[in-house]
C-alpha cells in the first residue's frame, strides 16, 4: 500500500475571514490535528521533529499547512503512513478532529479528499464516498 494524501480546503462564505484568534476552536482542532500526527510517529519511534516528515514518505508526513492562500481559507494536507494497519488506526482520529473544526465553521465550504476520493460530511462527520 502507498501513503494516502488527505486534503482539506475550507473558504469562508462570502466577504468573511477565517478566525483570526489563535484560541478560537476551528484552529484548536487543527492544532490537534497536528499533535496527534505527530504522536503517531513518536509511537512508532519516529522523531516527528526530523525534516524528513514535511513531505510524504511510506512513514506518512506531518501536517501541512499552505501560507499561500487568501485570508478566507485555509489549505492543509497530511500523508498518511503506506501501512495500511497505521492508516486504519490514524485516518479515524484525524477525521474526528476534522469535525471537530468543521462544527467550529458551519458555514464554511469544505472540500476534503483522501488520494481524491471525496469525503462527505453526513451526520456530524466526514465519510467515504463509496
Amino acid at each position: 500500500m502507498t501513503a494516502l494524501r488527505l486534503v482539506c480546503n475550507v473558504d469562508m462564505p462570502g466577504d468573511e475571514d477565517l478566525p483570526n484568534d489563535d484560541a478560537h476552536p476551528f484552529w484548536l482542532a487543527l492544532d490537534d490535528l497536528g499533535d496527534t500526527v505527530a504522536a503517531s510517529f513518536k509511537v512508532r519511534g519516529l522523531d516527528p521533529d526530523s525534516k524528513d516528515y514535511y513531505w510524504e514518505n511510506d512513514e506518512g508526513s506531518l501536517l501541512t499547512m499552505s501560507s499561500d492562500v487568501p485570508a478566507y481559507a485555509a489549505y492543509f494536507w497530511v500523508y498518511l503512513p503506506s501501512d495500511p494497519a497505521i492508516q486504519a488506526t490514524l485516518l479515524p482520529a484525524i477525521l474526528v478532529h476534522l469535525a471537530t473544526a468543521r462544527q467550529a465553521l458551519p458555514d464554511a465550504g469544505w472540500t476534503v479528499t483522501l488520494d481524491q476520493q471525496p469525503l462527505i460530511w453526513n451526520d456530524g462527520r466526514f465519510h467515504l464516498v463509496v
